[in-house]
């Protein structure tokens, strides 16, 4: 989240929001990624099936879930479309800084979404 909110902050999501191409792309690179994760997972399903069926307690690793997730959090254009379209409501332009109230806007959300 605090990445989507910096790429907003920046200027990424409201070019995203008026590009239809750039948009397109992000969204395909997400799809294909899901895919990609898809393919992974029916290509080890007999290592996980083993571990269902001994009841083992391998688990991926933490890296490598925080990592997928990331990933998959990053290619959503979804995200970057609401920070774009929610933040600039809640802006105070004559204070200054815009970019820093965005990111701390992000952090404050980052924060409830994390702590719920």
């Amino acid at each position: 989240m605090l990445v989507m909110a910096a790429l907003v902050a920046f200027g990424f999501g409201p070019l995203l929001e008026q590009s239809p191409l750039l948009y397109a792309i992000v969204q395909w690179a997400g799809g294909v990624y899901l895919i990609w994760l898809g393919i992974d997972a029916l290509r080890h399903r007999h290592e996980h099936a083993s571990d269902m069926l001994d009841q083992g307690t391998s688990v991926p690793s933490g890296g490598k879930t925080l990592r997928e997730g990331f990933v998959v959090g990053l290619l959503n254009p979804k995200s970057l479309v609401f920070f774009a379209a929610v933040f600039p409501q809640f802006i105070d332009r004559d204070a200054g800084n815009v970019p820093l109230q965005m990111m701390l806007l992000g952090v404050i959300f980052a924060k409830f979404c994390i702590c719920k």
